[in-house]
């Protein structure tokens, strides 16, 4: 089934995966190439990019459009990025498995778990023994370590951890480098199924 696009001011997780989870990206060589045709969500439709993890065959974003526009945002950046890969690689092959697929995220206390689960996904792949150490991530910009040339802003949650001053940045930062249990990593990964991301209400009572 097609999923419906996010309307605008509609906060989603977006997931974007290589043809065959083959790993195209090459990132030591093509990294920051590949960062800046993301640049073009926030530079030409005004898309505000909230966070992205850019991994060897997939990338994470969480983005809110403003418009509702992101089809047409995403044709344009992973067509002219598909051509970009195609080019580098000296191939005229299929470069994305399928459509993006976005994830809305209608609790902002539900955006917090799905944070944690972006920033972590190097450290699970056993990529990093330490998620800051990954830098083809916005954590480092997050974190006054690096500014990667991309207009991000920041989501709800984290600009109200980040608003109340030191102590608040520093909760936020513990909350991402804070291990996903288990069970919260399924969640996330069935909501990618489902197209709303929701807790069970066990989770709910929790938060």
């Amino acid at each position: 089934m097609r999923r419906s696009t996010p309307n605008a001011g509609q906060c989603s997780h977006i997931t974007i995966r290589c043809h065959n989870k083959a790993f195209l990206f090459n990132l030591e060589q093509n990294g920051e190439e590949i960062l800046s045709w993301l640049c073009s969500l926030p530079l030409f439709f005004d898309i505000n990019l909230h966070h992205y993890v850019i991994m060897s065959n997939h990338i994470h974003m969480l983005i809110s459009p403003t418009k509702n526009n992101l089809a047409n945002a995403m044709s344009y950046c992973l067509s002219n990025l598909a051509r970009f890969l195609n080019h580098r690689n000296n191939k005229v092959n299929q470069v994305f498995g399928a459509r993006y697929c976005p994830t809305i995220i209608r609790e902002e206390s539900h955006l917090i778990n799905v944070i944690r689960y972006v920033y972590q996904n190097p450290l699970r792949a056993g990529i990093v023994e330490n998620i800051i150490d990954y830098k083809f991530s916005s954590l480092s910009f997050y974190m006054g370590l690096d500014n990667p040339r991309i207009q991000l802003h920041p989501d709800p949650i984290t600009k109200a951890f980040i608003n109340s001053g030191a102590d608040g940045y520093w909760n936020w930062l513990n909350n991402i480098l804070q291990v996903l249990p288990d069970n919260d990593i399924k969640q996330v990964k069935q909501s990618m199924n489902r197209y709303i991301f929701r807790f069970s209400l066990r989770q709910l009572l929790v938060l």
